[in-house]
């Protein structure tokens, strides 16, 4: 049986280089060699793993690698922080299937106008919640979900944006 300190210094190397080729594929170049050497440090503080053969070794490396890897790029994200957005930005009107700026907002406000005459006033209600979610707000159960969809695609009928298939 093997474990981290019996493995011969060919392989540790042999690892050293497999663990730069990965992380400079995943991170880039520059963090690639520390990288390597902190998911060798780990392996080697710790005694307790014993490898039956010593390929076994490289699919422990490796799964040490997605670790680091993973703690990587999350002090990839905190290092970067967070980017702010220009207030001049001025805001982009998406298309509706085909509309473009000011149809599409016509098209809204009738899809809005047959909403609020042709719907119950609960169903109504329910599209208008779903529309003006928080991020703070509670997740809605899957049984408001599937109300919340089939009222969409009564609508949607409603005001001929989808046929009806008879």
């Amino acid at each position: 049986m093997f474990n981290s300190r019996s493995i011969p210094t060919e392989l540790w190397a042999q690892a050293r280089e497999r663990l730069i080729f990965f992380f400079s594929r995943r991170l880039g170049l520059q963090n690639a060699e520390d990288l390597a050497h902190n998911t060798l440090l780990a392996i080697w503080t710790r005694k307790d793993f014993e490898f039956a053969q010593e390929e076994d070794f490289f699919r422990v490396v490796h799964g040490f690698a997605r670790k680091i890897l993973q703690e990587g790029y999350r002090n990839d994200i905190r290092n970067e922080g967070m980017l702010e957005l220009d207030p001049d930005l001025e805001t982009e009107v998406f298309g509706v299937r085909g509309l473009r700026g000011a149809e599409a907002s016509t098209f809204l406000e009738e899809v809005r106008r047959h909403g609020q005459e042709k719907l119950k006033t609960e169903e109504w209600a329910l599209i208008e919640a779903a529309a003006n979610r928080d991020e703070d707000d509670q997740p809605v159960t899957g049984q408001i979900r599937t109300k919340v969809h089939r009222i969409r695609k009564k609508l949607a009928e409603i005001t001929g944006w989808k046929k009806s298939e008879v």
